[in-house]
């Protein structure tokens, strides 16, 4: 194969080539994945095949995309608006777990006996209270949770 015939096998110019060859860092001529990988070592884009700079152009890509995430996250934490996910886990699990649902069980016990014998109206009422006492709770506890999370 020809200088000529092996530059357009890799992607560059015969003059590039013979810049290359008269280095006397180049691989020898022929071995196409080692032209690749010491092209790519030289760092100049313009001299690697259009696949490999589209290849690196796309990894390029991928890490600036990577760190602009990373500044974003790290910024956000740094301002107090991102909460470790084992937080937010631990405080469903206080809410939902324990007081929503213990407070369901209360229910559950009390309003057999409180409700018996009253008439619609009245009923309504007591479940409205009982939610209104539910939805209060339940704010406190947001409220509270949510000042001590500033406060870290």
């Amino acid at each position: 194969m020809s200088k000529s015939e092996f530059a357009r096998a890799i992607g560059i110019t015969r003059q590039n080539l013979h810049h290359h060859l008269k280095s006397g860092q180049a691989p020898p001529l022929g071995d196409v994945e080692a032209w690749t990988a010491f092209l790519a070592e030289q760092g100049r884009d313009a001299t690697l095949p259009k696949k490999l700079r589209e290849a690196i152009a796309k990894e390029r890509l991928r890490l600036i995309k990577e760190n602009v995430r990373k500044a974003k996250m790290e910024n956000d934490a740094a301002h107090g608006e991102l909460i470790s996910f084992g937080a937010v886990k631990r405080f469903m699990h206080s809410v939902v777990g324990e007081f929503f649902f213990g407070e369901l069980e209360r229910l559950a016990h009390e309003f057999p006996a409180t409700l018996k014998g009253q008439d619609e109206a009245s009923i309504h009422v007591e479940c409205r209270k009982q939610i209104t006492q539910i939805k209060d709770k339940l704010s406190e506890r947001i409220q509270a949770w949510m000042e001590k999370k500033e406060e870290a």
